[in-house]
């Protein structure tokens, strides 16, 4: 059986769920099965513990992603046509998403949306859609930790009240 701790980082790094479920599974948890991991918990953990380790390793994503799509344009787009016509399908339904709040507030309008805790505004979609609309990776990185600690804040504030009212 994995570390709860471990469970918690790899939750945090899934795409579509991200921190978003990795929060509430690690403070929350009595006991779950999460598939490919097994049996997970049987307590809950310390709130603050959780909240950085979701944090810094959903941040983590930002940092290995950018560049992951930049060697995915130059080398396996070019070489491989059927990768391109996915590759370019996923840049545009995120650009799509993203493009009016970049419009408007620059690196800022990614950081409130990486920060809406909400499935598909996480990391993985705001760095591929700045990615695809030219954002400088210094500018991700910044946007992205600013809206994954926004992300975090409101849902390990989320996670505590719904645990103080149950």
């Amino acid at each position: 059986m994995l570390s709860p701790w471990l469970v918690v980082a790899i939750i945090s790094m899934i795409p579509v769920v991200e921190l978003r479920l990795a929060i509430p599974v690690g403070v929350l948890t009595g006991s779950v099965t999460i598939p490919l991991l097994g049996e997970f918990g049987g307590y809950g953990l310390s709130p603050w513990p959780v909240f950085l380790v979701c944090v810094i390793t959903n941040f983590l994503v930002a940092v290995w992603l950018y560049p992951l799509l930049e060697f995915s344009k130059r080398f396996l787009v070019k070489r491989w046509h059927w990768f391109g016509r996915f590759y370019e399908k996923r840049v545009a339904k995120a650009q799509l998403k993203l493009k009016p709040k970049m419009d408007k507030y620059g690196w800022l309008g990614l950081a409130v949306f990486i920060g809406t805790p909400l499935p598909g505004t996480g990391v993985y979609t705001g760095t591929l859609a700045a990615y695809g609309l030219g954002m400088s990776h210094r500018k991700v990185l910044l946007a992205s930790l600013l809206g994954v600690l926004l992300a975090g804040v409101a849902v390990l504030a989320l996670t505590l009240g719904l645990n103080a009212i149950f």
